[in-house]
Order: structure tokens, then C-alpha cells, then sequence
């Protein structure tokens, strides 16, 4: 199925950026005639299955993360002059199913949830603010995941069966959603650890 996204909805307008410290009224007209250049794909314009590149942005003046479709992306890309006020960035994502990891034959085969996590992770490195526009848009389920004991075991070595959430900084955790000042990490069930493991 081909990516067509249309990237202008009828009476659709953006956000005015946001600014740390505000500077004079022609300047934040100069950003927001910036800011209208390219137009961010509402949800219903999003591919929901198969394996597809999505494209985002990053609006410099305010680090605002938005994704945009494949047109507006070249469109950037191939005029960067005119679109400078902007950082792209392609990820590429798998909407397959089965989305969770599965115990196939005693080995773990992994689902397009754990495997678009892995990517957003890695590519938060290099594109900040991705990761958390990904959990905030929905597209990345990070929280009440559930394991049957196949998968994680905790520091002590004891097999995990139950709720587990996702972290950008601590990756598996206990539990089904983050609990502030407590975390208890999850390792993989083959992981050997050593001295220098936390």
C-alpha cells in the first residue's frame, strides 16, 4: 500500500511555538511563518499495518517534534536553504502483527512493539524528543506490557511473569507503569551477569 498522506486538512492550523524566553513580536512572526512551511500528518493520515518509513521534524526555534509525510520530507530535504529552521529525521517502523515477542520452538521471536522500541531508542541519540512523541502519539506502547516468564528475569536471577513497562533510560522495568523514585530493572532470561552489572 503506497505512503500518500494529504498533507492539508481544511481548517487545520498549527500551534504557535513556544519560546524559553520571548523574544519581540517580529521575530515570533518570522518563526511562525517558519513554522507553517511544513504541516504535520493528523492520525487518520497515518499507515496503521505493515513495515513503512515514517518522517519527522524538529522545529529548532522551540525543539517541537512533529511528524510530517513523505512529500513535505523530500520537499525539506531537497531545499534546505529554504527549510533551515528545521532537523528531518526517517525511522524506519514495523506495524506487523503479532506486536508483542512470542516463544517460538524455546526461542523469544521478537514483536514489531519490541523492535520499534529498540529504534526509538537508538535514534533518540541522534533525533531528541522523539522517543517521548512516539509514546505521547500512541504508536509505541510502553506501559502495561505483559510477560509470561519467557522473557525478562530480575537481578536475583528469578524468572519474571507479569506486567513489565518500557523506560528510555533503564529499558524493561517491573511493573505496569513507571513509579516515581522506584525502579526495578529487567534483564533478558539468557543475560550472565557479572560484577559490573547493577
Amino acid at each position: 500500500m503506497p505512503y500518500k498522506p494529504s498533507f492539508v486538512k481544511r481548517g487545520f492550523t498549527l500551534p504557535r511555538p513556544q519560546f524559553e524566553n520571548t523574544p519581540s513580536p517580529a521575530v515570533q512572526e518570522d518563526f511562525g511563518r517558519e513554522l507553517a512551511k511544513l504541516l504535520p500528518i493528523t492520525k487518520g493520515e497515518k499507515l496503521s499495518t505493515g513495515t513503512f518509513t515514517r518522517y519527522f521534524a524538529r522545529f529548532i526555534a522551540d525543539n517541537t517534534v512533529f511528524e510530517i509525510g513523505i512529500k513535505s520530507f523530500l520537499k525539506a530535504r531537497a531545499n534546505p536553504v529554504d527549510y533551515n529552521a528545521y532537523e528531518l529525521f526517517e525511522l524506519p517502523w514495523n506495524a506487523t502483527n503479532p506486536n508483542t515477542d512470542t516463544l517460538v520452538n524455546g526461542y523469544i521471536r521478537e514483536g514489531s512493539n519490541t523492535e520499534n522500541y529498540r529504534k526509538a531508542v537508538e535514534a533518540e541519540r541522534i533525533f531528541k524528543g522523539l522517543y517521548d512523541f512516539l509514546t505521547n502519539d500512541g504508536t509505541l506502547k510502553t506501559t502495561n506490557l505483559y510477560t509470561e516468564g519467557t522473557q525478562f528475569k530480575t537481578r536475583d536471577g528469578k524468572a519474571y511473569l507479569g506486567y513489565y513497562h518500557l523506560t528510555l533510560a533503564d529499558g524493561p522495568c517491573v511493573g505496569p507503569e513507571p513509579i516515581k523514585g522506584s525502579v526495578l530493572k529487567l534483564y533478558p532470561i539468557s543475560k550472565v551477569f557479572s560484577k559490573f552489572d547493577k
